[in-house]
């Protein structure tokens, strides 16, 4: 079990000692409303529920209160009662190493020498190990320690929202509805197996998406073709090995008829027709346009034929006007000619080339140059071990997803089978803890709200667990809102303490803020029955309560007090003195 016994410090005047014990202990906290600079939130009524924590070995971040270099050299001690007269006391700094100490009579251990301490020096893990073996909270289910329940020990004021998980947790469902089943009479094992299927199927499901997208294509297929290449494969490395280059010879020859040759016929075609074309224009080039008036005069004197005047004006406007037109078209000539030898000039390199191919082609069928032969084997027989290792991680890849569907397959079958199992579980009418917690939930709400309250387990639609804590009146609950929703966060909080009173469970509980957006008539009901209770069943139920949030009474109208027994600690905002710690603020 787990029972608080005392917090205590190594600065008694800071942090004076807190001691618990059965029934109501309050933490009651007066702020002046009238000092407008004071904030009753600050006075260190949730701060204990934090320290609480801290010491029953939570991890904590940077920003914790207790990171504050304020608290640089603390060490507080927590004194727990684990069995009937059996006590542990936690040693830890807010720097360093954990301390723990079994002890069979409550004592102050600040003066004990490190080592005297029965286990020292211990990590935060192998503190919560060994504390876990201690106490053995809730044993035997698998896979859960003591700190599994302390969700069901604290509720902060934020906290009142969610019955069953809280708000501050980023767990999964996976996490805390197996545990939660499991304080409730079901066995967990089910729905712990059912969540960790349902992970490995999602888990499979990312592994699938993560291969992508690969050409469909069947593995017989793949396997042949690569069957095929690695036959194709052997073959060029006997030729290697042989020295043999029949194969490759046959490749070439193919090369040197088919392309080689044709190129080279192309090319010789194509400088045979430009050689013609530049010919062609340098003929035309060439042609003159000549007339010689003289020589006509003189033919006409010879046959005594008059040669008129005006015919020798017309003659000479004919010479003028071919001169012009042929000078046009030399120049268009040259032009062209001009493309034709540049077009021959590249075409001529290109001719060259596909020769030199040729050359070397000839050259290595007559195998002139074996060892460039051998390095031409060698390249290809890369590129097909290449080819082949690629088809290869294809198939591995093509069979992954195979495997990994017909593994998502089996998974949802296995949780459909699981899904199925969990709701004859959560049908069954012979789990008498439930029925207890029933009973139980349903008088603490009607003696406190006057409602009649279920708490009931069911399964949703993927057959997972969903707990359920309803007001009959469902209308009526929706319209007070928030109020009866804390009241039966209490209460389930209450009933689970309850139900396992005779177990080896924990024995407290800390309601943060208890009586804050509740009715007086309820705040009154509440504190009598958990007064009640924390006697009936030997628990510590701890409250944190602010004065203003005090309730008042039915006749006089003035506060409803608590008796001083019942006050563990009070708080003020009236100097240091009135906080937690004795200090200014932090």
């Amino acid at each position: 079990m787990l029972r608080l016994s005392k917090i205590y410090c190594n600065n008694e005047t800071v942090s004076p000692d807190i001691y618990f014990h059965t029934g109501l202990n309050v933490v009651f906290a007066e702020a002046d409303k009238k000092d407008k600079s004071t904030d009753s939130h600050s006075l260190g009524k949730t701060t204990l529920l934090r320290l609480i924590k801290f010491l029953l070995l939570k991890q904590i971040d940077k920003n914790h209160f207790l990171k504050s270099s304020a608290f640089k050299d603390f060490i507080f001690y927590l004194e727990i009662e684990y069995e009937n007269n059996k006590y542990i006391t936690i040693r830890r700094p807010t720097k360093g190493k954990i301390f723990i100490h079994q002890h069979l009579i409550p004592e102050t251990l600040t003066e004990l020498s490190n080592d005297d301490w029965k286990h020292r020096n211990l990590s935060l893990d192998s503190a919560v190990e060994l504390l876990d073996d201690y106490l053995k909270i809730n044993q035997p289910p698998k896979d859960f320690t003591y700190r599994s329940g302390l969700r069901y020990c604290f509720k902060e004021q934020d906290e009142y929202g969610e019955i069953f998980k809280i708000n501050s947790s980023p767990e999964g469902d996976g996490n805390w509805k197996p545990y939660l089943a499991s304080l409730l009479g079901f066995a967990p094992h089910l729905l712990q197996e059912k969540y960790k299927v349902h992970s490995k199927k999602e888990t499979l499901k990312n592994a699938l998406k993560e291969i992508g997208n690969i050409e469909e294509e069947s593995i017989n297929k793949l396997e042949l073709d690569i069957a095929v290449r690695e036959k194709e494969l052997d073959k060029i490395k006997g030729q290697i090995d042989n020295f043999n280059f029949e194969m490759s010879d046959r490749k070439i020859s193919k090369k040197l008829t088919e392309e080689v040759t044709t190129n080279i016929n192309n090319l010789n075609k194509a400088i045979y027709n430009i050689d013609q074309q530049i010919v062609a224009i340098e003929m035309s080039l060439k042609t003159i346009f000549e007339f010689d008036i003289d020589k006509v005069r003189q033919l006409f004197e010879q046959v005594q034929i008059y040669f008129p005047e005006h015919l020798n004006t017309g003659y000479k406007d004919l010479v003028k006007l071919n001169e012009e037109m042929s000078s046009g078209r030399k120049e268009r000539l040259r032009k062209t000619k001009k493309q034709l030898q540049e077009k021959h000039k590249k075409v001529t390199s290109d001719l060259e080339a596909q020769n030199t191919l040729q050359q070397e082609l000839i050259k290595t069928l007559l195998q002139q140059d074996a060892v460039d032969k051998f390095k031409a084997q060698q390249r290809l027989y890369v590129e097909e071990e290449i080819n082949i290792a690629t088809l290869k991680e294809q198939a591995k890849q093509l069979d992954l997803r195979n495997r990994l569907s017909e593994d998502i397959n089996d998974a949802e079958l296995e949780e459909r089978r699981l899904g199925g199992e969990i709701v004859q579980l959560a049908r069954s009418n012979h789990n008498q803890k439930l029925k207890k917690a029933q009973i139980l939930f349903l008088d603490i709400a009607q003696d406190v709200l006057a409602e009649t309250a279920y708490l009931y387990c069911d399964v949703n639609s993927s057959n997972n667990f969903e707990f359920y804590a309803k007001i009959k009146d469902e209308e009526k609950s929706l319209q007070e809102g928030h109020s009866y929703k804390k009241i039966l966060s209490i209460i389930f909080n209450v009933v689970l303490l309850c139900i396992h009173a005779d177990d080896n469970f924990y024995r407290f509980c800390y309601f943060d803020g208890l009586f804050e957006t509740l009715d007086d008539r309820i705040k009154i009901k509440l504190t009598n029955k958990l007064r009640q209770l924390s006697k009936e069943y030997d628990l510590q139920l701890i409250l944190s309560v602010l004065d203003s949030d005090l309730p008042l009474g039915e006749y006089d109208n003035s506060k409803v007090y608590f008796p001083e027994d019942e006050i563990i600690r009070k708080l003020h905002d009236q100097g240091q003195d009135g906080r937690l710690f004795k200090m200014d603020s932090y």
